[in-house]
């Protein structure tokens, strides 16, 4: 695992993840968008010359047309893309350089997508590359049969949706250079946030205010909330909270609302949700009911997005870094060093971290970015029995 630290790695134990179909991961060299198949590939795959191959590419009305459909085919397979020329310009890059990478993502119109998008498209600008995003909408087959259409056409693919199976996206990554973002796929480059460091901040606030017990507020099943709430239980043994889970429930304001109705009968003293907009329908269906938030319940949620500071009062919330998760997957695609240093204190905690068994461990194809934790005005003082 890679970890945006000062270099030192380390973490707790993680179960390998399988596919849909239960199969054990399949580790499979990492394909870097700089990568390129060669004519040499191509030719020994369609049992031609290289010279043939070449002629294919260059001057295809000197081969046979049966040949030039056969060896197109072999490298549409293998995504070979034919090496554009030189601009004539003095000076000019390369026209190699100006490939694109396509952005994958559930929804395009979400805060979350156009953080990722920032920062990916920053990292590709200074590799002399644009990112276009694609939309999986609500059929994947759809987007996969796309996919499949794309080695040979772009520089990688960052598949930011968790619509995809790990058969899927091990077959995608077999045929063009591929990162996952926020999920690990064992054997498949991924760029994933780390919980730790922000959860772990935000239990120590939570405990110094006088709070003992947390209420985890669950969101959608899926390996974020599942790493959230590990994340959460395991900080909590290690700082002396105690902690319980509800839900799941959506992962919007009608979500929270559901999860104020399932708290009010005892509501606890400090709750922390699944993302902002859990957060957000908890505080207002709270305040309707006249249960005062940070003065009987403390709130902290996880995201960061517009609606944490547009709420009232704002919420406290653990910071997952999208633009620098999407810088960090361009950087992975073109196999250039995703390492950043930590300051000290914080690289201090994440030690302690990794000793007391909080922190999750994947193999090296992973790289882990670490929250940080944003204080507004939704945690007080415990005021339990109030």
């Amino acid at each position: 695992m890679t970890l945006l630290t000062d270099g030192n790695d380390g973490g707790a134990g993680c179960a390998p993840t399988a596919d849909a179909a239960g199969e054990p991961p399949a580790a499979a060299p990492v394909r870097r968008a700089t990568d390129r198949v060669r004519l040499a590939d191509v030719a020994a795959a369609a049992g031609v010359a290289v010279s043939t191959v070449s002629r294919v590419f260059s001057d295809p009305d000197r081969v046979n047309f049966q040949t030039v459909e056969h060896v197109k085919t072999v490298a549409d397979r293998l995504g070979y893309r034919p090496r554009p020329r030189r601009g004539d310009a003095p000076g000019k890059p390369a026209a190699a350089d100006g490939g694109m990478i396509a952005l994958v993502v559930k929804d395009s119109a979400d805060g979350v997508c156009a953080q990722i998008l920032k920062g990916a498209q920053l990292a590709a600008t200074a590799a002399h590359r644009i990112v276009g995003v694609v939309e999986a909408g609500a059929d994947p087959r759809w987007t996969l049969d796309l996919l499949a259409r794309l080695p040979g056409r772009i520089d990688g693919l960052i598949l930011a949706s968790d619509e995809f199976t790990v058969r899927d996206i091990r077959a995608l990554a077999a045929r063009l250079p591929l990162t996952v973002v926020n999920r690990p796929v064992e054997g498949v480059a991924s760029v994933i946030p780390d919980p730790a460091l922000g959860v772990a901040k935000a239990l120590t606030m939570l405990r110094r205010l006088g709070h003992t017990s947390v209420t985890y507020v669950a969101g959608p099943s899926s390996w974020a909330d599942q790493s959230r709430w590990e994340c959460v239980q395991r900080a909590g043994l290690l700082l002396g909270v105690r902690t319980r889970r509800i839900g799941p429930v959506r992962p919007d304001a009608d979500g929270g609302h559901q999860a104020a109705l399932a708290l009010e009968g005892a509501p606890p003293t400090a709750v922390i949700t699944y993302n902002d907009a859990i957060a957000a329908g908890l505080i207002t269906r709270f305040a309707a009911d006249g249960v005062d938030v940070p003065g009987r319940v403390s709130v902290v949620a996880f995201d960061n997005t517009m609606v944490a500071s547009a709420v009232v009062p704002a919420v406290t919330t653990i910071r997952l870094q999208r633009e620098l998760i999407g810088e960090c997957a361009v950087r992975s695609l073109l196999g250039k060093p995703v390492g950043r240093r930590l300051p000290d204190q914080d690289a201090q905690l994440l030690r302690r971290l990794d000793e007391a068994g909080v922190r999750e461990r994947y193999d090296g194809s992973v790289t882990a970015v670490p929250t940080s934790l944003i204080v507004r005005r939704s945690v007080g003082p415990c005021r339990d029995g109030l």
